[in-house]
């Protein structure tokens, strides 16, 4: 069976608002609220890769509620993406970041010192 994931995040959104998308130890987020994030990451994300057909976003977060926004954030700009373990060595992380070459980094602020000299292309939630 073959499925579009953002059809099938809108129609669970739409069917089941209040039920609970993504949860974490310390917190969670209902699908209403999550298509929400979903679709200001993804303004953000067309606001910075805008003439990009099909842009790459390497997403450089801990698995979570940002991390999944953004996974589908970066599909509903029509780009793809490769998320990157937070807690890889930072020479790992390199490596990763040099091979997908990505155009666009999301990440945290906590994390900006990973990409020296690429700042510019980072974007933090």
């Amino acid at each position: 069976m073959n499925f579009d994931p953002l059809d099938r995040l809108f129609s669970i959104a739409e069917k089941f608002p209040n039920q609970i998308a993504v949860v974490e130890p310390e917190r969670s987020i209902n699908y209403e609220d999550f298509l929400l994030l979903v679709k200001a990451i993804a303004f953000r994300i067309n606001s910075i890769v805008s003439s990009e057909a099909h842009p790459r976003i390497l997403i450089h977060l801990p698995q979570g509620i940002e991390a999944y926004a953004s996974m589908f954030a970066t599909l509903m700009v029509g780009g793809f993406y490769s998320p990157s373990n937070t807690s890889a060595s930072k020479e790992k992380q390199k490596i990763i970041f040099s091979q997908f070459a990505a155009g666009t980094i999301i990440t945290e602020d906590a994390f900006m010192s990973v990409f020296q000299g690429r700042k510019d292309e980072a974007y933090c939630l």
